[in-house]
């Protein structure tokens, strides 16, 4: 099932509303994204969403970004284990929750690959939390608007299409 949504602007945020929720990107983590865009000579960058709730908002207020043992290629990311689960707990210490993760393509608009998608499902359906689904987020080596947002329950994903 697709689920189209609707895209703001306001206050230098980006705001996907649907499938129940409305997802809100700061803007430190615009701000954050915009330093890793991809172009087809380097390598993948990636992390994690971190963030909060507020009724129906998902707010990403942080993201983490690639540490020295993250395996990075043309067309890959793989984050180093140890590293990933350090930032996880160092985050909700904080309060905020892990959301997800981002990663690159070298595209104006990215598509998930088959490894994508099956990822971020071993994850959701592998890791201890309540939430009712992880996104996965790929940047767009053009605008961060054009970027690729999928919500994953595990077994299924919901696109989330931005309109300006």
């Amino acid at each position: 099932m697709e689920q189209e949504v609707d895209l703001f602007m306001p206050n230098c945020t980006i705001r996907f509303v649907g499938v129940g929720i409305e997802l809100i990107f700061s803007f430190k983590a615009i701000e954050q994204f915009e330093k890793f865009k991809q172009n087809l000579t380097q390598n993948e960058a990636g992390g994690m969403l971190f963030g909060s709730f507020k009724g129906n908002q998902v707010i990403v207020e942080e993201i983490s970004t690639p540490s020295n043992g993250d395996k990075r290629a043309l067309f890959s990311f793989i984050w180093e284990k140890k590293a990933a689960n350090r930032v996880i707990k160092e985050q909700y210490s904080k309060g905020l929750h892990y959301l997800g993760d981002w990663h690159t393509h070298p595209e104006v608009f990215p598509e998930p690959s088959g490894s994508d998608i099956e990822s971020i499902r071993s994850t959701f359906n592998s890791s201890k939390h309540e939430l009712k689904f992880f996104i996965l987020f790929i940047l767009s080596n053009s605008e961060v608007v054009k970027s690729h947002v999928v919500l994953t329950d595990g077994s299924k994903e919901y696109k989330l299409n931005a309109h300006t």
